[in-house]
């Protein structure tokens, strides 16, 4: 008795239907692998979030969120033991700044209350709400005081960034290790790394995912979507 064999036919039918299936699910598995993306990075941001909470409470309830002793934070933290560099970067970042030498500055981002663009910053706005926790600064070095935190659920701290397509010298697609809500800097900004969603730490140690519309009800006016600034 013969053996079936497949006809060229057939097999180019299989061929067809494998295909077809696989074009089907390939945008549910690439949903799935963006969701596992988002919630990794925002147990990272809410990681960041507690190393600085623990620093503050080693260091008189004082954080640093730019340099301390002209050191930047992300060098000075993984020094401490706070921070570490499996900490730095969102699962979706760019990994182009380790061969531009610019690792340190090219992460995931604290929010830094000094920063302008020509527009009033947030802090500036809110303070009267928040509380005057900002201590004046000394050189590049900017402190916050959370004794003087009135509502830390609703100040930033670690948050998605990315430098837009127009920061090539520092790494498209890379992170930034600062932001501010109402400002572009160094061709960077808060950014909306995951399905137009954007994770946010804050100083009670709570992180949560933020599209366009809630980040603006939380002060945010830029941002970058898609590689672009976006001014919401």
């Amino acid at each position: 008795m013969g053996k079936n064999k497949f006809t060229l036919i057939e097999l180019l039918v299989v061929i067809a239907i494998i295909a077809i299936l696989a074009s089907m699910l390939l945008p549910a598995l690439n949903k799935a692998r963006g969701k596992a993306h988002q919630t990794t990075c925002l147990n990272t941001v809410a990681e960041i979030g507690r190393g600085f909470l623990l620093y503050a409470n080693d260091n008189e309830e004082m954080v640093f969120t730019h340099t301390v002793d002209n050191v930047i934070w992300t060098v000075r933290m993984d020094q401490l033991g706070y921070v570490g560099q499996r900490l730095w970067l969102c699962p979706v970042m760019s990994t182009n700044h380790a061969t531009a030498g610019l690792r340190t500055c090219n992460t995931l981002g604290v929010y830094r209350a000094t920063l302008s663009s020509g527009n009033p910053t947030l802090y500036s706005i809110k303070k009267e709400v928040w509380g005057n926790f900002l201590v004046p600064p000394k050189g590049s070095d900017v402190t916050y005081s959370l004794k003087r935190m009135r509502r830390p659920s609703e100040i930033f701290l670690a948050a998605d960034t990315i430098r837009d397509e127009t920061g090539t010298a520092l790494g498209v697609g890379c992170g930034a290790y600062v932001y501010e809500p109402r400002a572009y800097v160094e061709s960077s900004a808060a950014s909306m790394n995951h399905s137009a969603m954007a994770n946010i730490g804050y100083f009670d140690g709570h992180a949560s995912s933020f599209n366009p519309n809630s980040l603006r009800e939380q002060g945010f006016t830029r941002v970058i979507l898609n590689g672009f600034k976006i001014n919401l």
